[in-house]
């Protein structure tokens, strides 16, 4: 047992010594509650702030970058829309222009009936001015690469037009981020940006004319021999015509205005659909580009490769006059259906297939119905339907592929179309018709870029195709 000593008391040897605190030093029991209660208040103030920071990261920083991933798949669509429209004519912009406006277009197309439905915001959104949530939408055209991504030296048109840029801007409203300061806005602007453009010379085309036309002179790695904006008389190569007495072995006359003769032949690709008749695959390969290879188990679009030899349509040379004559008529009438003439109405009746194919085919909406003739970088505005890329070769016997050049198909004789009646200068079995040579200032549908021409051609140009780019820079 301890005892208490007095404060003034000596202590007795052996004797611990509890020394009582003083009055000053005692601390109520109801104070410490006190001090515990508010240290309990400041941490549960902090852990609201905590919490409510962490509210804003994951609805109002979360909605933002979603909206801005929505943003970026539409621009990169409508980039690439407006780059399979930059064919280097002189209205090449307003066409791709037109591919922009409807890559944001929800309300439906006139083709499927569809919507392409390019919104944001969940999907309840459309880039417009007249959206609940207003977008500035611009657009522009570039030379090069760099000032695409760069956004300088914009305002390109023409065959200058290689890359488009579409940037849309939305000031996106927000929940909780506006309450962490009296001075922040109620808004938070994005802005996203896609480029695109043409892809560098493919090795391998695909989607393309099942022509191959003769280079005029293989040493020319560049154009061939062939001179931009020149017009040419295009003509069955010899190899495939009949050239017996009764038809002649006189090669055509040039057609008007032209500089030149371009001989072609036509592959052995064969065009997509219902099966018809020789004269029936004749007109549709004069009249769509869409091929398949020969190789029916493994068919593929009618690909074309450089330095890969190709075969020409079994069905030329023809064995008679006759024969020829229908199946270079044929191709014409194929080609005529590209200005939207109507086959029933002249020498292409008979064709098969023609009456119902001819109707599905969406003419050229600029034929040159004058008669005067269209240079491709200063007066063309067509949908491309008149526009031909074919495969330039070493020879009509050994058919070897030099690579991928391109032609834009004119009327003939001022005609609507080409003459299929034909004359005595220039026999309808020779398929004559003229072209104007514009060395590969539009993309293709489809091919590839490696390969060993790569290897083969270190100066490798030519058409490429529509393809992506990146943003260096933050849009602004």
């Amino acid at each position: 047992m301890v005892r208490r000593i007095a404060d003034n008391q000596e202590p007795v040897a052996g004797q611990r010594l509890r020394r009582q605190p003083s009055a000053a030093l005692r601390i109520p029991h109801s104070a410490l509650r006190t001090q515990r209660g508010g240290v309990s208040v400041y941490l549960a103030l902090l852990l609201t702030f905590i919490l409510f920071s962490l509210l804003v990261m994951a609805i109002d920083v979360g909605r933002l970058y979603m909206v801005q991933g929505e943003l970026q798949t539409a621009v990169d669509a409508a980039a690439l829309a407006a780059a399979t429209r930059l064919t280097g004519g002189s209205c090449a912009t307003l066409y791709a222009d037109v591919q922009i406006a409807a890559s944001f277009d929800s309300t439906g197309s006139t083709l499927s009936g569809m919507p392409n439905d390019n919104r944001f915001n969940m999907r309840l959104n459309q880039v417009s001015t007249n959206s609940e949530i207003p977008t500035t939408l611009m657009s522009d055209y570039f030379a090069l690469l760099n000032d695409a991504q760069l956004n300088a030296n914009g305002a390109q048109s023409g065959p200058n037009a290689r890359y488009v840029r579409v940037q849309v801007n939305v000031e996106m409203p927000v929940i909780f981020t506006r309450f962490l300061s009296l001075t922040r806005p109620p808004t938070q602007p994005v802005a996203v940006a896609g480029i695109a453009g043409v892809s560098s010379a493919v090795c391998t085309a695909c989607f393309i004319e099942p022509l191959a036309v003769v280079a005029i002179d293989t040493t020319d790695e560049i154009n061939y021999g062939f001179q931009v904006g020149q017009y040419y008389t295009f003509y069955l190569s010899p190899v495939q015509r009949f050239r017996g007495p009764q038809c002649g072995a006189l090669r055509p006359g040039l057609l008007t205005d032209t500089v030149d003769f371009a001989q072609y032949l036509i592959l052995n690709h064969y065009p997509w659909g219902p099966e018809t008749g020789v004269d029936g695959q004749i007109f549709r390969l004069g009249a769509a580009p869409m091929v398949k290879s020969p190789d029916t188990e493994n068919p593929d679009p009618g690909c074309v490769t450089i330095d890969a030899a190709e075969v020409s349509n079994a069905n030329f040379p023809s064995t008679t006059c006759a024969a020829a004559t229908q199946m270079g008529r044929d191709f014409l009438c194929g080609l005529n259906a590209r200005f939207g003439v109507d086959p029933t109405s002249n020498a292409c009746a008979n064709v098969e297939g023609a009456t119902d194919l001819a109707p599905l085919l969406k003419a050229e909406t600029d034929p040159g119905t004058d008669g005067v003739l269209q240079d491709y970088g200063v007066e063309y505005c067509g949908n491309q339907r008149r526009l031909l890329t074919v495969a330039v070769i070493d020879d009509p016997t050994l058919l070897t592929v030099l690579n991928f050049r391109q032609f834009l198909l004119q009327n003939s004789d001022g005609l609507l179309g080409l003459n299929v009646a034909g004359s005595p200068a220039a026999p309808v079995y020779t398929a004559p018709f003229r072209a104007e040579y514009i060395g590969y200032g539009a993309p293709i549908a489809s091919g590839g870029i490696g390969g060993a021409c790569m290897t083969l051609h270190p100066l490798l140009v030519g058409p490429g195709r529509p393809v992506l780019h990146g943003v260096i820079n933050n849009a602004q």
